[in-house]
């Protein structure tokens, strides 16, 4: 009378580890899942704030040329200067510069942001497999024991 008890307990043991085991796997996959995308939603708002840092320097190139220019206007009486374009293309070129160092920035972070998303899917796919490869060993290792068992 005890085989069919002890064996029905058994299996439903396994079967209760069993599932279990894939549940959390699972559950690890859609926290990757999770975190992966929170990782991209970051990623599109650093490029925004990039783009507003580009759109500030811009602004503020303009509105520093507007002012010299004006100066150097006043000073010379309404001449140019050699010295004066001199400058402005000094200038531009620090400005030009000051971009593009910011779109490699915004670039390489943005490119860190992407792989470290991937990568977290990858942990949850990872996670996932090993809460099934645990739950099918359980259940072979289960039925094993019932084998010696019996």
């Amino acid at each position: 009378m005890a085989f069919p008890f002890l064996a029905v307990a058994m299996v439903a043991s396994a079967g209760i580890s069993a599932v279990a085991q894939k549940r959390a796997g699972d559950s690890a996959a859609l926290a990757s899942e999770q975190q992966a995308d929170q990782m991209e939603i970051d990623r599109s708002a650093n490029e925004l704030k990039a783009m507003q840092v580009q759109n500030t320097l811009l602004g503020d190139y303009n509105f520093a040329s507007a002012t010299n220019d004006a100066q150097f206007s006043f000073m010379l009486g309404g001449g140019e200067s050699t010295s004066v374009d001199a400058f402005k293309r000094a200038q531009r070129e620090i400005f030009i510069d000051d971009i593009k160092a910011a779109q490699l920035q915004s670039s390489l972070e943005s490119s860190n942001m992407t792989v470290a998303a991937l990568l977290e899917r990858q942990r949850g796919t990872n996670a996932r497999t090993v809460g099934k490869i645990n739950a099918l060993s359980t259940l072979v290792g289960a039925g094993a024991d019932i084998y010696k068992t019996f």
